[in-house]
């Protein structure tokens, strides 16, 4: 993404211009009525990637109750690489767990999930432990956000 040319975020409408300072296109994006919302859980890493101009399409924080037991993020194709690129450097830099390792699964022809590596053994986990994985997942989502917003913030 050129950093002097605004950017339009297809999942929000919205005008993403590299100028602006952090908090100023969070408080775009929560200023927009929507009629849907983020799991808090996932919020920093979706809000970090659609500033990075990877496009979302899904996301969720991960439940015990009720569908996965992980934070997953679909992305669409095109911005696969660029996604790619943002986790070899977060990885140069953060600690590598392999289980908590962020990777990108091909799901359909057009999407890509964002996810744990070691979420596709959630189901074979005890109850226990699962939300015990769930947490690490979740923090080392918020992780990346953070490694992206900071990123950003230096790029100003």
């Amino acid at each position: 993404m050129d950093q002097g040319h605004p950017t339009i975020s297809h999942n929000y409408m919205l005008i993403l211009d590299k100028r602006q300072p952090w908090q100023k296109v969070i408080d775009r994006t929560f200023g927009i009525k929507r009629s849907f919302r983020l799991d808090p859980h996932i919020e920093s890493v979706v809000l970090a990637l659609i500033e990075s101009g990877i496009r979302t399409t899904q996301s969720c924080e991960g439940h015990m109750t009720h569908g996965f037991p992980y934070p997953w993020v679909r992305i669409v194709n095109d911005d696969r690489g660029t996604l790619q690129t943002f986790l070899e450097a977060f990885y140069k830099q953060h600690p590598m767990i392999y289980d908590r390792m962020l990777q990108i699964e091909h799901l359909l022809t057009d999407e890509y999930m964002l996810r744990s590596h070691g979420a596709i053994l959630q189901e074979s986990r005890d109850p226990d432990e699962q939300v015990e994985k769930l947490k690490e997942y979740q923090q080392e989502m918020h992780a990346f956000a953070l490694f992206l917003k900071e990123r950003f913030s230096s790029e100003q």
